[in-house]
C-alpha cells in the first residue's frame, strides 16, 4: 500500500512540509525501493502502485521501463517521473515513451540520426499498441510511399515542397506515375503521413509539421453502382459458364466451389452483408426457418446484427446451409477476399465486354448497392435498410440513396397495396364523407358577450374592508363569486395593499379542518 511521507532535507522550506506526497515500493532484482509518485492524491498513488505491478509480473511485463524508473544516476531532465509514465501507460504509449529515450539519448551524445528511416520501428510499435494490426500497416504503407525504405530521408526531404509534390501524386492515374488512388483512400495516407511526421515532431528531428498547410483532397461522391434484381441473377448464374477459362483455372487452382461462389454473392447482392464478414459466417448462422443470417460485424456495435435474405437469393444460401454441419464454415473453399475477387472479375469481365451498360464498372462490394437501392425503390423506409447495411442511423442511407425514394405514382401504388391488405386482414373500411350538399352547417348559437367574463359587481371598498374584519378572506371570496387574486387586485386599485392583518390565521384548512 502507499504511504503518506513529507519531503526530507534541510534546505526545503516549511510550504514543502504541508503537503506530503504518497510513497510506493518499487520491485527490483535484489529487492524493492521506495519511490514518491509526485502526487498527493490517494487514488493516482494506488494506480501508480497497480501500474507498477502490471510492469513488473502481469501481461504488460516491461523491466526495461521499471529499470528507467528507477535510475537516478540519469540528469533531472532525462529521468522518467511516476506521473509520465502513468499517463503512457493509460494511453497505451509505451514503445513512444522507449523511442523518446532513444531520441534523447541520441540527442545527449550528439550524434542526431541523419535518416528519418531509423524512427520507423519505434512509431510502428507505438501505433500497434493503440490500434489493429490493420490500421497500422495502412499508416505504414502510406509512410513508405512518401519515403522508401532503401532512401536516405533527412530533415529537408520533409519541407514544404517535397509534401506537395507527393500529396499531388496520390490522385494521379498510375500510368502518369501517381498511385491512383481514389479521394477517400488519399485522405487515409494523408492521416497516415501526418501521424508519422508529428512523431519526427516530437522526436526533435524535425521542427514543424509541413503537412498542415496542404489541403486534403475532397471527399468523393458516395458510389451506388448497382444492377437490377434480373441483372444480379445472370451475374449469379454465370459462375456456372464452363466456357470461361478465367474462371475455370481458378476453380482448379484452389479447388472452389461453385455454389459457395454464386451464394456468396447473392448473401452481398440479397441481404447487404459486407465481404469479410461474409467470409466469415459459419453455417450455425443462417436461420433457414425465417431466411435471416446473424452477421457478426466487428466494425462498430452495429455492425453485429440479423439480415433478411431476399427470396430471390435465399435458393443460393439455403442450398450451402443444407450441406454444412452447423460448426463449419460456410464458405469453406474461398481462403480470402482476394480470391473470391479473383473469380468475381473473371465473371464480370466477359459480361461487361457483352454488355457494357449494365455490368460495365461494378465491383464484387457493389452487392450492397444493389440491396440497398431495390430495398429504397420498393419503400423500405430507411431506418430499416441502414439496420440492415449495419448503420448507425439512416442518415448515410438517405444521403447516398435517397434519390431513389419512390415518386408520387409509386407510393400511390404501393398505398393501394397497404390498403389492401388492412382490407384482407383488419377489415378497415374508408370512412364515408358528406357531400357538401349534405354536410350539416355549423351555425353559432352562442351569445354575442360569451367570449367576455362576467361583469363583477363590487361592493365600496370601505364596505370590503368591513366584512374582512368580521369573516375571512376565503369565505368573502367565495360569497362574491370571485378568486382571492381578483380580490387582491380590486383592494390595491382602491388604495388598500394588502388585507387586514390576521384575518388568515383563522381560515380552516379544508385538508386538515385546523385553522391555519
Amino acid at each position: 500500500m502507499p504511504w503518506l511521507q513529507k519531503k526530507s532535507g534541510a534546505s526545503q522550506s516549511d510550504k514543502t512540509h504541508e503537503k506530503p506526497y504518497w510513497y510506493i515500493r518499487v520491485p527490483t532484482f535484489h529487492g524493492t525501493k521506495a519511490i514518491s509518485t509526485g502526487t498527493s492524491d490517494k487514488r493516482t498513488a494506488k494506480n501508480i502502485e497497480a501500474m507498477v505491478d502490471e510492469l513488473y509480473r502481469g501481461k504488460r511485463r516491461d523491466h526495461e521501463i521499471l529499470e528507467w524508473l528507477l535510475d537516478r544516476t540519469l540528469p533531472p531532465e532525462q529521468r522518467l517521473k511516476p506521473l509520465v509514465l502513468y499517463r503512457f501507460f493509460n494511453n497505451n504509449q509505451l514503445e513512444e515513451l522507449k523511442a523518446r529515450r532513444k531520441t534523447d539519448a541520441i540527442a545527449a551524445s550528439k550524434e542526431p540520426p541523419a535518416d528519418a528511416n531509423a524512427f520507423v520501428e519505434g512509431w510502428y510499435k507505438g501505433v500497434r499498441q493503440r490500434s489493429s494490426v490493420d490500421h497500422a500497416d495502412r499508416f505504414l504503407r502510406a509512410v513508405r510511399s512518401f519515403m522508401p525504405a532503401d532512401v536516405v530521408f533527412g530533415a529537408e526531404r520533409f519541407d514544404y515542397a517535397p509534401l506537395v509534390e507527393w500529396h499531388g501524386t496520390l490522385m494521379e492515374a498510375r500510368e502518369q506515375g501517381g498511385h491512383g488512388l481514389s479521394a477517400e483512400t488519399a485522405r487515409r495516407y494523408r492521416v497516415g503521413l501526418y501521424n508519422f511526421i508529428e512523431h519526427l515532431v516530437g522526436c526533435r528531428f524535425i521542427a514543424t509539421n509541413h503537412l498542415d498547410r496542404i489541403t486534403p483532397p475532397k471527399y468523393s461522391v458516395p458510389r451506388d453502382r448497382h444492377l437490377s434484381t434480373p441483372d444480379a441473377i445472370r451475374l449469379i448464374h454465370a459462375f456456372e459458364d464452363e466456357s470461361n477459362e478465367a474462371l475455370q483455372k481458378l476453380i482448379r487452382e484452389y479447388g472452389l466451389s461453385v455454389l459457395e461462389l454464386q451464394a456468396f454473392n447473392a448473401l452481398l447482392s440479397g441481404a447487404g452483408v459486407e465481404v469479410s464478414v461474409a467470409l466469415g459466417l459459419q453455417a450455425s448462422a443462417v436461420w433457414r426457418d425465417t431466411k435471416e443470417v446473424f452477421a457478426p460485424g466487428t466494425k462498430t456495435h452495429s455492425r453485429k446484427r440479423v439480415v433478411r435474405v431476399a427470396d430471390w437469393a435465399w435458393p443460393w444460401v439455403d442450398a450451402l446451409a443444407r450441406i454444412r454441419r452447423p460448426g463449419e464454415c460456410l464458405f469453406m473453399t474461398i481462403p480470402d477476399r482476394w480470391i473470391a475477387a479473383g473469380a468475381f472479375n473473371a465473371v464480370i469481365k466477359p459480361l461487361a465486354e457483352r454488355e457494357p451498360g449494365v455490368f460495365a464498372d461494378y465491383w464484387m462490394r457493389d452487392g450492397r448497392h444493389t440491396y440497398a437501392v431495390r430495398a429504397i425503390k420498393a419503400g423500405t423506409p430507411p431506418i430499416v435498410v441502414a439496420t440492415q447495411l449495419g448503420h448507425k442511423n439512416a442518415i448515410l442511407v438517405l444521403k447516398v440513396y435517397g434519390i431513389y425514394v419512390p415518386g408520387s405514382a409509386e407510393r400511390d401504388y404501393w398505398e393501394a397495396k397497404a390498403a389492401e391488405r388492412d382490407r384482407d386482414r383488419d377489415g378497415v373500411v374508408a370512412a364515408s364523407i358528406p357531400s357538401p350538399a349534405e354536410a350539416p352547417v355549423a351555425r353559432d348559437t352562442r351569445p354575442a358577450n360569451a367570449g367576455h367574463a362576467p361583469k363583477i359587481q363590487w361592493p365600496p371598498a370601505k364596505e370590503l374592508l368591513r366584512r374582512l374584519k368580521n369573516q375571512s378572506a376565503v369565505a368573502l371570496v367565495k360569497e362574491l363569486g370571485v378568486s382571492d387574486k381578483a380580490l387582491r387586485k380590486h383592494l390595491l386599485s382602491r388604495g388598500v395593499k394588502k388585507l387586514p392583518d390576521g384575518r388568515r390565521s383563522r381560515v380552516a384548512s379544508p385538508r386538515t379542518g385546523k385553522s391555519e
